[in-house]
């Protein structure tokens, strides 16, 4: 199964959040534009200019507050609720499949995968696609308004967020990398304390507190090490960002300046860059993060592939689709007791069969191994179609 078409019923809640975002985005950039037009207009002594224009841009501002505000609604929304779909799936393909297939994963890592890897998962095919394209346009949108002031400006400012993405992205891979080591490690840790949980009884009789405290501790300790170099990472990473888009706007200005001395430009152009240009460093951190997400996103799915791939109930072989039961059981140790020596037998669907005999001989066992509960290499259970 893809796993986009688990996703597929957040489709119309994406679709508005993706229209409500552009065009908020293009009231914004409107707005920068009208901004660019008062300070022409006051410059130059239009101020009936001056007051059209301000109502325009008060009308767009207005406009832009509604559109933002819906286009914050379903994308939080998304973010809050966009996991539900696949976590719903997780665990509905684990209680559908067998016993056999079930019993083989342990309870921190069924809970990670239902709780903590759908998380991350939903932020790629949930939220991940949404932000990538109103981020894009935003940029996009940003860049034609720019050059259109100044074709200069604008080969300048694309240059520089080219340069931020390519320095982020080898830091970004190896962010991506120690994120999804930190998962795992998190799995672990919720593993351990399951066991410590779950044989806490045995612990104390045995005396044997300090011996699982430093197991834990251990485990701990891996993972300190592991969220260190994590950090070491993400520090350089916002250094990078954080250079560039403090740097950007300051530049503008300067270069703005040396064109408007030149005549070259208005001072009403250079403000209205001015109040944009900060979008344009965006894209450093959100291509970024994105990478690292899907990155992060297919290990995990990769990790959980046994889960993801269940058979679903149209695949399994239900109990009440089968034409025929053939039962063979070579034996089957019950403790210390031998149990099911040489039994076999067949049922057509629709009769009616008895099972007799004294208590402890393997009736409730029988069933247990029709309904895959247990398993064993000495005993074959046969649903034909």
């Amino acid at each position: 199964m893809k796993i986009r078409t688990i996703f597929k019923n957040l489709k119309k809640d994406q679709i508005i959040a993706i229209i409500s975002g552009t065009l908020n985005i293009i009231s914004m950039m409107l707005t920068a534009i009208l901004i660019q037009r008062v300070f022409d207009s006051f410059s130059g002594g239009n101020y009936n200019d001056v007051k059209e224009n301000s109502l325009y841009f008060l009308i767009l501002l207005g406009l832009n507050i509604i559109f933002n505000y819906i286009f914050q609604y379903y994308y939080r929304l998304i973010e809050y609720t966009g996991s539900f779909p696949l976590r719903k799936f997780l665990l509905t393909n684990f209680l559908k499949s067998d016993y056999e297939t079930s019993a083989k994963f342990k309870k921190g890592e069924m809970i990670t995968a239902i709780t903590d890897d759908s998380l991350k998962i939903s932020e790629v095919y949930a939220t991940g696609f949404i932000h990538m394209i109103i981020e894009a346009i935003q940029f996009l949108s940003c860049l034609i308004i720019i050059s259109y002031y100044n074709i200069l400006i604008g080969i300048f400012c694309l240059t520089l967020v080219v340069i931020g993405i390519i320095l982020t992205k080898k830091i970004s891979l190896k962010i991506g990398e120690g994120s999804s080591l930190l998962q795992e490690k998190t799995a672990i840790e919720q593993s351990k304390i399951i066991e410590i949980l779950d044989g806490l009884r045995i612990i104390k009789q045995l005396k044997k507190e300090d011996y699982f405290f430093k197991i834990y501790s251990k485990t701990l300790k891996n993972k300190e090490n592991v969220a260190k170099s994590l950090s070491r990472n993400f520090a350089l990473y916002a250094d990078i960002y954080t250079f560039i888009s403090n740097i950007l706007p300051l530049l503008t200005i300067l270069i703005s300046l040396y064109f408007m001395l030149n005549s070259d430009m208005t001072i009403g152009a250079a403000i209205g860059i001015y109040s944009i240009v900060g979008a344009l460093t965006e894209p450093i951190s959100l291509f970024s993060n994105f990478l690292n997400n899907y990155r992060i996103s297919n290990k995990i799915i990769e990790k959980d592939k046994k889960l993801l791939n269940f058979k679903n109930e149209e695949e399994q072989k239900q109990l009440d689709e089968f034409k025929k039961l053939d039962f063979n059981s070579k034996k089957y140790n019950f403790g210390e007791k031998k149990i099911l020596e040489n039994v076999s037998f067949s049922l057509k669907k629709g009769s009616i069969c008895v099972l007799k005999g004294e208590s402890g001989v393997g009736k409730s066992t029988i069933f247990n191994f029709i309904n895959k509960f247990i398993v064993s290499d000495d005993v074959d259970v046969f649903l034909l179609e």
